[in-house]
């Protein structure tokens, strides 16, 4: 599945890929090593399209340092709502713990670079995971439960006040992470609406 990106100019979203991350067009989608993202307009629904908004995009990579240096030397920016002084760590995922950053992609649609600690260094882009931020776990599973999903792995993390409960979930090729934590903004118009068939 590709994930959707709702945006108020496909144009200038796409030059902002290209120009802040590397990405590289065919056709409607838009590609940064084996991750895909298909933009859209405001208002537009496209063919075969499943409804599922979402938080985040995660795209895998190895040396987040590196490559957070990379991209803001491109101009590209740091998410002030996730990760405004760069890469972080939550040491409770998988086996090693995870490293990541967020910078703002085209709307100020939040785009994370993630680095699962201790496994094979990557040597391409590649996806790793959607983060779906939802009230309650309870009906985000209700919410996806004619989704074929499998659950690969659950945590509960201490965060800033309240637990944040997280659940890792297979989707056939997508790894969905659906969260609780509240949201740091409102979302607008534009932003992760979906997605369409690979």
């Amino acid at each position: 599945m590709i994930p959707v990106l709702r945006v108020k100019d496909p144009v200038t979203a796409g030059l902002l890929l290209k120009k802040n991350f590397g990405f590289e067009q065919s056709g409607n989608i838009w590609r940064l090593g084996q991750q895909s993202i298909r933009l859209v307009a405001e208002g537009e629904v496209p063919d075969q399209f499943v409804s599922l908004p979402f938080d985040h995009l995660a795209i895998a990579a190895s040396n987040i340092d590196k490559h957070t240096e990379h991209f803001k030397a491109k101009g590209a920016l740091l998410s002030k709502d996730y990760t405004p002084d760069g890469p972080r760590e939550i040491p409770e995922f998988w086996e090693q713990g995870v490293r990541y950053v967020f910078f703002n992609g085209p709307d100020n649609s939040p785009i994370e670079f993630c680095e699962i600690k201790g496994r094979p260094h990557l040597t391409h882009f590649g996806h790793s995971h959607i983060g779906v931020r939802r009230s309650s776990l309870a009906d985000a599973m209700d919410e996806i439960s004619n989704f074929d999903c499998k659950l690969i792995a659950s945590y509960r993390l201490a965060g800033d006040g309240a637990p944040v409960n997280v659940a890792f979930l297979s989707w056939g090729d997508v790894v969905l992470e659906f969260f609780d934590e509240p949201a740091p903004k409102t979302h607008g118009e534009t932003g992760w609406i979906g997605f369409v068939p690979s």
